[in-house]
């Protein structure tokens, strides 16, 4: 029942700038993990996760630009977990249950074996910066793969 927390630098003895990837853990012990990361304004965790053999995900909730007079940014959170490449497709779909009408949607990433990617949504979807948009887009996203082992999470902020 005990507790350990440490900074990854410190703990695998890293260079001060890490640029993604993953942690595995194994024990003989249940253990229960999670990740908390400080992105100055903003402080977030994201819990462990269990390799997916589901090639279809969903993140409930996407919010970018000005929504009732508050600028807002979402990030997505991509990991591939398994030993090959793998193409995902993520769709917004917006409030009303429709693809959002945007000439980034669908969106299309490829993830090498291990590897992690951060995405901001505006970039991601080809939307306009959230600081200086007029209105925001709000919805959820659908994410389809090629494969099994991809895990995710996402995020939405206020800038």
């Amino acid at each position: 029942m005990g507790r350990l927390s440490q900074d990854l630098r410190s703990a695998f003895q890293l260079s001060p700038i890490i640029e993604g990837g993953t942690v595995q853990v194994t024990s003989a012990l249940p253990v229960i993990g999670y990740q908390s990361i400080d992105c100055g304004t903003t402080v977030y965790s994201l819990p462990a996760q269990k390799s997916s053999t589901a090639t279809r995900l969903y993140s409930a909730q996407f919010v970018s630009g000005n929504v009732l007079g508050i600028r807002y940014f979402s990030e997505v959170n991509l990991v591939n977990t398994s030993s090959q490449n793998r193409t995902v497709q993520l769709l917004l779909v917006g409030d009303d249950g429709n693809p959002v009408n945007v000439p980034g949607n669908p969106a299309t990433q490829t993830l090498s074996p291990g590897s992690q990617k951060r995405l901001r949504g505006d970039a991601l979807f080809g939307l306009p910066d959230p600081l200086f948009a007029a209105a925001g887009v709000v919805g959820s996203l659908t994410l389809a793969s090629d494969g099994s082992g991809v895990i995710g999470t996402s995020f939405s902020g206020r800038r």
